[in-house]
């Protein structure tokens, strides 16, 4: 029995990466090389359908299995061979038909030393924290101030804003708002403004010793 189970949203990846044939094979894995280091998955897919003359649906499935593999083969802690010999056991227990050089082919695909690969191990260090920043949105609205003798007149107005940020913990999604005032927002400007400044620095650094920062998209 295999050690591994295909799940159903992975079998129309392997579907079209099987009838893709040999040397469509070998291309997209030359080509998964080419892709620069830090690309998203969806611009990895439409990259590589115009380089492949192939549907970017099908394309994108293949690149989303491929990330799946390697995800799935950390967790499996055992070497590349083995690996692709029980996802290969696996694929015919679901009745795939697999040539004789669709191991090999895996193999490439599931390379170490790949830019794809490399973009995955970068990714899933950034993600490797508690709480994922999401989104953030500013939401300002005018409150008007009554007067204390006459409710129905409004003396002034006072500007509020709410600052709704949305963020992952785990695979939660939550939202939290907080209510900052003038000076906040002042705050938050310069302390965004010193954190651009610094990465700046940090990247001409690295530069200068030949080290490279990874940017993910």
């Amino acid at each position: 029995m295999a050690r591994l189970r295909i799940p159903e949203r992975s079998k129309q990846g392997f579907k079209d990466f099987i009838e893709f044939g040999d040397d469509l094979q070998q291309k997209l894995i030359q080509e998964l090389d080419n892709v620069p280091i830090g690309l998203s998955s969806e611009k990895t897919a439409e990259r590589l359908s115009q380089s492949l003359g192939v549907e970017i649906e099908k394309v994108h499935e293949i690149v989303d299995l491929i990330g799946s593999l390697f995800l799935n083969k950390e967790k499996a802690k055992v070497d590349l061979d083995t690996f692709v010999e029980d996802v290969c056991e696996a694929l015919e227990q679901e009745n795939f038909k697999l040539k004789k050089t669709f191991k090999e082919r895996l193999k490439s695909l599931l390379s170490l030393e790949s830019h794809f690969y490399m973009t995955f191990k970068a990714r899933r260090l950034a993600y490797e924290r508690e709480k994922l920043l999401l989104d953030t949105r500013i939401l300002t609205d005018a409150r008007p101030v009554f007067s204390e003798n006459n409710s129905s007149k409004v003396d002034g107005f006072i500007l509020i804003h709410n600052l709704k940020i949305e963020y992952y913990e785990g695979e939660d999604h939550k939202e939290l708002y907080l209510a900052p005032d003038n000076s906040d927002l002042e705050k938050l400007k310069w302390q965004i403004k010193r954190a651009e400044d610094k990465e700046k620095a940090v990247k001409e650094q690295f530069s200068q010793i030949n080290l490279s920062i990874l940017d993910l998209e």
